[in-house]
């Protein structure tokens, strides 16, 4: 039985894919362990898998306000948060891979930053993975960020302008990754290359995690990169999970839109939930918020008729019911929207949101608004066209209909377990390789 660690860090929406692939792993008959925030532990334990707690955990809300903030969120995280953690990520994932005789494979996310440097002193076969476009930093392709939003066009002068902005990216950013470099050089790892940016991918295999309806592969993407189509639970029966209340509100009129701020909800909630409430209003459409945790639900103004606020439900669950979807943009939303066939509006805040939310609007099947400026005549402006022309669902059923072709599940277990097999194979042969010798020397 083939060890497997997978080792992820982040929101649900980054937690979630990795779940699913260690249960996959699990049934086809794999010694899985992940090794995650702690937070996730009893989600882990109750799907049936090992856990491993790695730090720095995902629980405080500070932390997620911080890290949600638009331009500075990103560099909070690495240079602020991440960093002074890597010494204690580094040992707790390390202890993991190296336990019980050591593991056959560490799949890894980018979030964990220490991934690369366990993958490299331990030599334990690495294949690694991202979940949204725009971690391949291809000069071939738009990137857009918040970060500097001074230059978030600049991809229209073509590629040249692209690897303009990478290669500027790159020098303000290299001096975030200065004690993993340390890192590293203690561990006698040395490499000139960028600390963060140029060591993210395993040089064996990438698996994107995500539609090639949103990013076909390109021309300077890693060569050992594979696209798998995402990884999401399966919409088979949508509403299997949803609670009395909200199925007699789903049964009471039209459609609804939704509204989720996903885990972005302690970034700017109030705000979030009453502008939406306003714009809901002033359209006369009937809507559900979704507010992440009960507690959130106790914050909400009075609701006027036609609209109800719930607590944590299954996106895959809610939005087949929805008319269209708001939220930030997360990877892992806008897959299950589309999923659902579904049309969003789209209010980016940081990291990858607003590369995703452009690639979803080029898509054709998302609207986009500045979380900066979200305010209820705009959100009603956006979603008045939305829903008044029919190209949006349109779009969104077409990619529905792609996703449907698409198994990135049964892919990327393939894959892994392609990997697994060639470490066998290679240990098989190193074996009789040492007893020839042996016999030789005997």
């Amino acid at each position: 039985m083939s060890r497997v660690v997978i080792t992820t860090w982040g929101s649900l929406g980054d937690f979630y894919p990795y779940l699913l692939i260690g249960i996959e792993l699990k049934r086809r008959g794999h010694n899985v362990v992940l090794a995650t925030c702690p937070v996730y532990q009893e989600r882990t334990e109750r799907a049936g898998l090992a856990f491993s707690p790695i730090r720095p955990d995902f629980a405080d809300p500070d932390l997620i306000r911080r890290g949600m903030a638009p331009r500075r969120g990103t560099k909070f995280l690495i240079r602020d948060y991440w960093m002074p953690h890597l010494r204690l990520s580094f040992e707790d994932l390390k202890a993991v891979v190296e336990a019980e005789g050591g593991a056959d494979l560490l799949l890894s996310f980018v979030g964990p930053m220490a991934a690369p440097l366990v993958a490299e002193a331990t030599g334990v076969r690495w294949v690694s993975s991202v979940l949204s476009p725009v971690s391949y930093l291809s000069s071939h392709d738009p990137l857009v960020t918040s970060a500097m939003p001074f230059l978030a066009h600049a991809h229209r002068l073509g590629p040249w302008a692209t690897a303009s902005l990478i290669r500027l990216i790159k020098r303000l950013t290299r001096r975030w990754g200065r004690p993993m470099e340390a890192l590293r050089n203690e561990l006698g790892l040395l490499d000139k290359r960028h600390p963060l940016l140029e060591r993210l991918h395993s040089p064996r295999r990438v698996l994107g995690l995500f539609s090639s309806v949103l990013a076909p592969s390109r021309p300077d993407w890693p060569p050992q990169a594979l696209t798998t189509g995402f990884i999401s639970p399966s919409p088979a029966s949508p509403g299997s999970s949803l609670s009395p209340a909200l199925e007699a509100f789903l049964k009471a009129g039209r459609p609804p839109l939704v509204f989720t701020l996903g885990a972005s909800t302690a970034y700017r909630a109030n705000r979030f939930y009453k502008e939406s409430i306003e714009a809901a209003r002033r359209l006369g459409e009937r809507a559900v918020l979704l507010v992440g945790k009960d507690a959130y639900l106790e914050t909400l103004p009075p609701l006027p008729e036609g609209i109800a606020a719930f607590g944590y439900v299954p996106y895959a669950d809610i939005f087949p019911h929805a008319s269209a979807i708001v939220h930030p943009g997360g990877i892992g939303t806008i897959a299950l929207a589309l999923q659902a066939g579904r049309p969003m509006v789209l209010a980016p805040l940081a990291h990858d949101q607003p590369d995703n939310a452009a690639r979803t609007a080029r898509l054709g099947a998302a609207r986009v608004v500045s979380m900066r400026r979200y305010r209820a005549a705009r959100i009603a402006a956006a979603l008045e066209a939305l829903l008044a022309e029919d190209s949006y669902a349109r779009a969104a059923r077409e990619a529905a209909r792609h996703l449907a072709a698409e198994n990135g599940l049964r892919t990327a277990c393939d894959v892994i377990e392609d990997e697994l097999q060639q470490a066998v194979d290679r240990r098989s042969t190193n074996g009789t390789v040492r007893s020839q010798a042996i016999d030789q020397l005997l």
